[in-house]
C-alpha cells in the first residue's frame, strides 16, 4: 500500500468533495441567517462559517463545518456538521452556560417540540460527535428530571453515507429549526 499514490489521491479527493458539499451548506445556512427576524440575532450569529479538516477523530479523518459558534467564559451555543471518515455526517446543535440554562427554562417545551431523529447526548464529554448508544437519547424520549443534571445540552442528527446526496437538504432543514432554540 505504501508503493500505491492512489490511495492518497482517492482520499484528498474524497474530503476534497465534502469540503464542497460543506462550503454548501454552509451557504445555505448563511442564507437562513439573514432571513432571522431580530430575536434570534445575538452574538453568536456574527462570526462567518469555519471549516476545519483533522486527521484524528478516533483515529480516523474528518471535516467539520461550525456555523454559527460562540465559544467564550463558560458559555458556548454552536450549531457543528461533521463528517467522518467511514460513518457518515452529523449535525449537532451545543449549549453550555447561559445558554444551556436557557433552553432548560423551556425544557418542556423544547422536548415535546422535537423530531423522532433529534437526539439527546448525555455523556460528560460535549467534543464526542459519534452516535453511542449508551449516550444517547431521543429528545422526545427525555424526563425534565434528566435534563436538569445535564451539564450542558447537546442534540444530534446522524446521516450514514448512504445518504450523501440528501446530506444538503437534511442538515439545512435541520439547521433551520434548531437555529431558532432557545
Amino acid at each position: 500500500m505504501v508503493s500505491n499514490p492512489d490511495i492518497i489521491l482517492t482520499k484528498n479527493a474524497i474530503i476534497e468533495k465534502v469540503y464542497q458539499i460543506l462550503g454548501g451548506i454552509a451557504e445555505n445556512y448563511t442564507k437562513i441567517v439573514r432571513q432571522l427576524p431580530d430575536q434570534y440575532r445575538d452574538e453568536w450569529i456574527n462570526p462567518s462559517p469555519k471549516i476545519a479538516r483533522g486527521e484524528q477523530y478516533q483515529s480516523l479523518p474528518w471535516v467539520m463545518l461550525d456555523y454559527p459558534r460562540f465559544y467564550a467564559e463558560g458559555n458556548a451555543k454552536a450549531i457543528r456538521t461533521f463528517f467522518w471518515w467511514g460513518h457518515g455526517f452529523s449535525i449537532h446543535l451545543l449549549l453550555q452556560g447561559s445558554f444551556c440554562n436557557q433552553w432548560k427554562s423551556n425544557a418542556n417545551t423544547h422536548i415535546l417540540s422535537a423530531e423522532k431523529n433529534w437526539w439527546m447526548d448525555v455523556d460528560s464529554d460535549p467534543w464526542q460527535h459519534h452516535f453511542r448508544e449508551s449516550f444517547c437519547i431521543p429528545v422526545h424520549q427525555m424526563q425534565r428530571q434528566q435534563v436538569d443534571q445535564l451539564n450542558f445540552i447537546k442534540y444530534s442528527c446522524w446521516f450514514p453515507l448512504t445518504d450523501w446526496e440528501n446530506i444538503p437538504e437534511s442538515c439545512t432543514e435541520i439547521f433551520a429549526k434548531w437555529i431558532k432554540m432557545p
